[in-house]
C-alpha cells in the first residue's frame, strides 16, 4: 500500500517513505524509515493536552493528510496520536504531520476499481 501512495507522486500526502518490502521464509516484511520525529501522544504537554494553536494548526494538517489519503482511495482505519508524527528534526517538513503505520489500511476501492461499501468505522 505504501508502494502504490507513493507513486502517486502526491507532496501533500507525508508518509513514511518504503526501503523495502518482500518475503523471507513465508513472512512478510515491510522496512520503512525510521527517521521521523515524535508522534502526537510524545508531543503533549506533561498534563497530557496541547496549546490551543498547536492544536489548530495540527487539525489542519491531519485534516489535508486524511483528505489525501482518501481522495487516492484508502482508509487508514488505525487513526490514533501515535500514528501522526512529525518530521525528523533539523529538516524541511520538522514540522509537518506525517501519517504512518499502515497495517490496517484498506482501498476503498474493490478489484473492479468500484467504490466500495458498509466499511465498520
Amino acid at each position: 500500500m505504501l508502494t502504490k501512495l507513493g507513486q502517486l507522486n502526491n507532496p501533500a500526502l507525508l508518509m513514511q517513505e518504503v526501503l523495502a518490502y518482500g518475503c523471507h521464509k513465508g513472512e512478510s516484511y515491510v522496512l520503512v524509515t525510521g527517521l521521523l520525529g515524535s508522534d502526537l501522544l510524545k508531543l503533549a504537554s506533561a498534563a497530557g493536552t496541547h496549546t490551543y494553536p498547536n492544536v489548530l494548526v495540527l487539525a489542519e494538517q491531519a485534516w489535508v493528510l486524511l483528505e489525501e489519503l482518501h481522495g487516492a482511495n484508502y482508509l487508514h482505519r488505525d487513526l490514533k496520536p501515535e500514528n501522526l508524527v512529525l518530521g525528523c528534526p533539523g529538516t524541511a517538513s520538522a514540522r509537518k504531520l506525517h501519517l504512518i503505520d499502515f497495517g490496517t489500511s484498506e482501498s476503498l476501492l474493490d478489484r473492479n476499481g468500484a467504490r466500495r461499501t458498509g466499511f465498520c468505522f
